[in-house]
């Protein structure tokens, strides 16, 4: 009888174990829907590498003063800060600016 006690027990005891690895991941999870907002705050920062590299993939338009301007890809890019970075070249090619040494 001890040795059907000491069985049942460790059985329970792997049984809660393996409950608590299944359920309790999915109640730490937060489970995020497709078209569904994010706040900043809820967004894990590994999210902004990802974005920018979606940004950077299809490309970003210059539009100035309602007309589209001509860009290679790369001189405008989004790092992973999420700030707009623009080529030092295009941005005088666009505003016709000289610089005088």
């Amino acid at each position: 009888m001890k040795d059907n006690k000491g069985l049942y027990i460790t059985l329970v005891v792997i049984a809660v174990v393996f409950a608590g690895v299944i359920f309790g991941g999915r109640l730490l999870r937060e489970e995020i829907a497709v078209g569904q907002t994010v706040s900043n705050d809820e967004r894990p920062a590994e999210w902004n590498m990802i974005i920018a590299q979606e940004i950077n993939s299809r490309g970003i338009q210059l539009v100035l003063d309602g007309k589209e301007r001509e860009v290679s890809k790369g001189q405008i890019i989004m790092n992973s800060d999420n700030q707009i970075m623009l080529d030092e070249n295009l941005l005088l090619r666009i505003f016709n600016v000289h610089l005088h040494a």
